[in-house]
């Protein structure tokens, strides 16, 4: 089974399986909400894998309120889901929404009771989604094109009154939503909505009118004249899920998928082991648990600072130690690095973080840590290097753990440069090599360096550096001399860093 899964459709009312689905495997998944409403069929559709949950159960065995929604998207995140199309019987509270028809809704309304659970934190986790827009705006107009695809008649947009359910609006409640200019009643959107985003899926529900609730008084719904209905209209969704495998809209750059940047309160050290497994594909891409791994080497070493506004010595510094507390933001770090007997205990204790493996950090018996001072400007922009006491020195780096080949990302900060192309090739298979270097290894091992710099997916380089390297005053001469020099390929990426106006 590949990692990911493109497209999980959940089927509503009468939407019990999916034609065309090959392939198919089932998948019964434990999760800490209970189990899911069904077991959850994953196959191909039109090229593309595709699971596929009848919410209520094959047989339609649970009311709306019963519903187990955060198992049912637990599960879904676990097994790789990215998209979710949400097929759901509504009725219309307008005259045009008719029988029939399908509508892609843009809002919600709830008016459910408060007996859903309808989020996956709290018990020590704390999140906030943004939810002004309920519904992923490119899976509604994709869903939309598919619909239309499908030779139906479909309603760009809708504001989707959800009721608790199971009996359906007494007419004073529908003549209420209608003066809300509400356009749809249903039971199923929501939770649904709000835990796709706290799971960061794209999320969109295809809605099948079968009714015109109670305000139409010749009309009268009950569960016979929805049925009846759905069974036209679950062709057609059908139908129009396949046309919408076909053609599925880019999750690069949809803000679903990063929902939960801007949401989450607790701090990632704040968030115990229990809570971490009880969350863990929803949180698996925000506590960096997500199968992506970073090694790191280079200087863990003491920093002696002085600016206009004070000075510190011997704070913790170091190429290696920036770049691991800033990957540990996002990924679990492997840091290999030296240090000598003179590291202190409480620099150690800063680089005890959740998300980075020290096992790597090696301490050289008799030696010194290596040391750098500076004195920086007024305006921090330019420094005066005092001196760089090399101690243990970049030097000594050791190989890279056997256990740690398997590290996805590299990032080599200051290191000799045959040491660097030597655990590149150590590496099982990188998907990102960053190579960053520095003035000592330009000036003493240039042909080492280039041919480091072939092997990198991105070198990183000053201002000073790059002139030194290109052996030309002009940084913007000097950036496109390495470009041409080392990027011609078309391998290579080149980064372009402009100085603000000030």
């Amino acid at each position: 089974m590949s990692s990911t899964i493109p497209l999980a459709v959940i089927g509503g009312s009468g939407f019990y399986d999916m034609p065309g689905l090959s392939q198919v495997e089932e998948a019964i998944i434990e999760t800490p909400f209970g189990p899911t409403s069904d077991s959850i069929r994953i196959g191909t559709l039109e090229g593309n894998r595709v699971a596929f949950l009848a919410r209520h159960g094959r047989g339609h065995v649970l009311l709306p309120s019963e519903l187990p929604q955060r198992a049912n998207f637990w599960a879904l995140k676990s097994l790789g889901v990215e998209r979710v199309l949400s097929v759901s019987a509504v009725g219309s509270l307008r005259q045009d929404y008719r029988p029939g028809h399908f509508v892609t809704p843009h809002q919600l309304i709830d008016r459910t009771r408060g007996v859903r659970a309808s989020t996956f934190f709290g018990n020590g986790v704390v999140a906030h989604i943004a939810f002004a827009e309920p519904f992923c705006p490119a899976m509604r107009v994709a869903t939309r094109q598919a619909v239309e695809a499908a030779g139906a008649t479909v309603h760009r947009d809708g504001v989707y009154v959800v009721m608790e359910g199971p009996a359906f609006s007494t007419r004073a409640e529908s003549e209420l939503h209608r003066e809300w200019r509400a356009d749809l009643i249903g039971m199923t959107a929501l939770p649904e909505a709000k835990l796709a985003r706290e799971a960061e899926l794209c999320y969109a529900t295809l809605a099948s009118v079968t009714d015109y609730d109670a305000w139409n008084e010749g009309r009268t719904v009950d569960a016979t004249t929805v049925f009846a209905t759905l069974a036209k209209n679950v062709a057609t969704a059908q139908l129009a899920v396949r046309e919408l495998a076909k053609v599925l809209p880019p999750g690069e750059g949809c803000g679903c998928r990063t929902a939960l940047d801007s949401a989450l309160v607790t701090q990632p050290s704040s968030i115990g082991a229990e809570n971490r497994e009880r969350l863990r594909p929803i949180l698996a891409r925000g506590l960096g648990e997500n199968g992506m791994t970073m090694l790191v080497t280079g200087w863990v070493a003491l920093d002696d600072i002085e600016t206009p506004f004070g000075k510190a010595e011997r704070s913790l510094g170091g190429s290696a130690t920036a770049t691991a507390l800033a990957g540990a933001l996002f990924t679990d770090v492997r840091i290999l690095a030296v240090v000598g007997e003179d590291f202190p205990d409480a620099h150690r204790r800063k680089l005890e973080h959740p998300h980075i493996d020290t096992a790597g950090i090696k301490t050289i018996e008799g030696g010194k840590t290596s040391v750098w001072g500076a004195r920086y400007s007024y305006d921090m922009n330019s420094r005066e290097t005092w001196y760089p006491e090399l101690g243990v020195s970049i030097a000594h780096l050791p190989p890279v753990l056997p256990e740690w080949r398997d590290s996805t990302v590299a990032c080599l900060a200051a290191g000799h440069p045959a040491y660097q192309r030597d655990l590149i090739a150590s590496l099982d298979s990188p998907k990102v090599t960053l190579v960053d270097t520095i003035k000592m290894f330009i000036d003493e091992n240039p042909a080492e360096l280039r041919e480091t710099m072939r092997l990198a997916d991105f070198v990183t380089l000053n201002e000073s550096e790059a002139r030194e390297l290109a052996k030309l005053p002009s940084i913007a001469r000097a950036g496109r001399s390495l470009v041409r020099r080392w990027c011609e390929d078309g391998h290579h990426q080149a980064g372009r860093i402009r100085r603000r106006p000030d």
